[in-house]
């Protein structure tokens, strides 16, 4: 990833995408706090769906469920079909 200040604050973003290409990109301009511009590929995906509340919280509520016997493992289902 390489770093790149943008002097000009009007700079259309459609040339900072570009300069961002495939690897990404550090933005940086004056007065301002600096960013990354990265692609999204399945690593950040999943980095940020770990990170997100809501689904952490319906992690928890469906971790819940199966303790309680409302659901059931892959393996218990195999079994149930025969398939174990």
């Amino acid at each position: 990833m390489t770093m790149q200040t943008i002097h000009d604050l009007r700079t259309p973003i459609g040339e900072i995408l570009d300069r961002a290409g495939t690897s990404g990109l550090l933005v940086q301009a004056q007065g301002k706090v600096p960013f990354a511009l990265i692609p999204l590929d399945d690593d950040v995906l999943d980095l940020l769906i770990e990170r997100n509340p809501k689904f952490i919280e319906e992690c928890g509520q469906i971790r819940q469920r199966m303790q309680q016997g409302g659901s059931h493992t892959q393996d218990e289902i195999k079994a149930m079909f025969g398939r174990a």
